[in-house]
């Protein structure tokens, strides 16, 4: 396990590095399982996701999730989660808005409800409207493509 997020639904999703998103579901019996695309999560990307390192939810019940090959999203707005559709924004070289890098290392959201994604090497993403289009940071922006060396707290307000 690399990372939990208990939605705004009380659905528990945790995300694993290697074994892709998984939600925390109770049998009547009491018994937990994890229900996710092996089993109910059929319209998961699993070949593209396997490795999330973050997930975070928007204030519309959007859940954004990264991993080391773009980020995902969905709605938590579900009855069965067989029902749940998956959409994934990957880089696209000479294409703009796009993710300035794939490997999403952090999510982060402010108090303006602004929303940020931190990838490897594509420097600080932005995303400024609900179809996911992004304001990155560059060399034409003013800041240059970066490796971060630490991934924590970080404010942009």
């Amino acid at each position: 396990m690399y990372t939990i997020l208990c939605d705004s639904r009380n659905n528990i999703w945790v995300g694993c590095y290697g074994g892709g998103v998984n939600l925390l579901q109770e049998t009547p019996e009491g018994a937990v399982r994890f229900i996710n695309h092996r089993n109910k999560l059929k319209n998961y990307f699993s070949y593209a996701s396997y490795n999330i390192r973050c997930m975070a939810e928007a204030e519309d019940g959007v859940i954004l999730i990264g991993t080391t090959k773009g980020l995902l999203t969905f709605s938590n707005s579900f009855d069965q989660p067989e029902e749940i559709k998956f959409y994934r924004n990957i880089q696209r070289n000479g294409s703009y808005p796009s993710l300035m890098g794939n490997d999403i290392m952090h999510i982060y959201i402010n108090s303006h409800k602004k929303i940020y994604l931190l990838t490897f090497t594509g420097g600080i993403n932005e995303i400024l409207s609900d179809d996911l289009l992004l304001l990155c940071s560059n060399k034409k922006n003013g800041v240059g493509t970066f490796i971060p060396t630490f991934v924590g707290q970080f404010s942009i307000d």
